[in-house]
């Protein structure tokens, strides 16, 4: 996760190796504060304008410190 506060996007790598995502400010559902490298997240995934979109972020708690995570339901593709 790297997330710039002063332009107020960023981008979320899954950790299953899929493609990049970027997030907003507006879509991730969490405080700022919160966006930390290093922590896990849990994330909803849909196409953006410019790509894969992260959205819906949830924090996972006592979660060893490695690359977020998204639900293979919601990835693009169908979860392949």
């Amino acid at each position: 996760m790297s997330f710039d506060s002063s332009r107020g996007f960023g981008f979320i790598r899954p950790e299953d190796g899929g493609p990049t995502c970027s997030c907003h400010v507006n879509d991730i559902g969490l405080d700022e504060d919160e966006l930390r490298q290093g922590r896990v997240f849990e994330f909803d995934v849909t196409e953006g304008d410019r790509g894969p979109k992260a959205i819906n972020l949830a924090l996972v708690a006592g979660a060893p410190r490695r690359c977020a995570t998204h639900k293979a339901k919601d990835r693009p593709g169908g979860g392949r």
